[in-house]
């Protein structure tokens, strides 16, 4: 003798279907699920409206080193001295955390850590020819890698900053 005895439904679902049959409960948690998300993009859209008119938009942070690595970027400004024109310091911070560049007259190489919004350079070192016009410069730059402990981006501008906050080096992306 066969019984009939409806489907079970799993266990611990969180479904408000107690004693309905199982397709109509299926359909009313569907629907229920579909009401939520309609309401929550409302929601989501009143809020974003309610701080535009506040004046302030936020833009939602980037991952921990997203657009930093596999980037050649060159110095614009420096807070240390000023940049030799044509020997712009550059800098290239691969995936694995190995930095290498040109300081202004030699090359440069060594490592970057970065956590979150924090870089540390470590074991940075740089080939030794003499170029008359560049060398306040070469020292300059690799004094703000020494000093730099945060990074942060304005725009597409990758900017190096000391412990205060304060602005080391500032770069733009190198256009092929």
């Amino acid at each position: 003798m066969s019984s009939m005895r409806p489907a079970r439904r799993p266990r611990g679902c969180g479904c408000p279907t107690r004693g309905l049959p199982p397709i109509a409960g299926a359909v009313r948690q569907i629907g229920r699920s579909v009401e939520v998300r309609r309401l929550g993009q409302a929601s989501a859209l009143a809020l974003g409206l309610a701080m535009a008119g506040c004046g302030t938009i936020y833009v939602a942070a980037r991952p921990a080193g997203a657009g930093l690595a596999g980037v050649d970027w060159v110095a614009d400004e420096m807070t240390l001295g000023p940049i030799v024109k044509g020997r712009a310091p550059t800098m290239t911070i691969a995936a694995d955390g190995r930095v290498s560049g040109q300081a202004g007259c030699n090359s440069y190489g060594g490592t970057a850590r970065v956590e979150g919004e924090t870089i540390d350079f470590d074991q940075v070192f740089a080939t030794r020819m003499f170029c008359e016009d560049a060398m306040a410069q070469e020292t300059a730059f690799l004094q703000s890698l020494e000093q730099a402990t945060r990074y942060a981006f304005d725009g597409d501008r990758l900017l190096l900053l000391d412990a205060r906050g304060g602005r080391l080096v500032v770069f733009h992306r190198k256009t092929p």
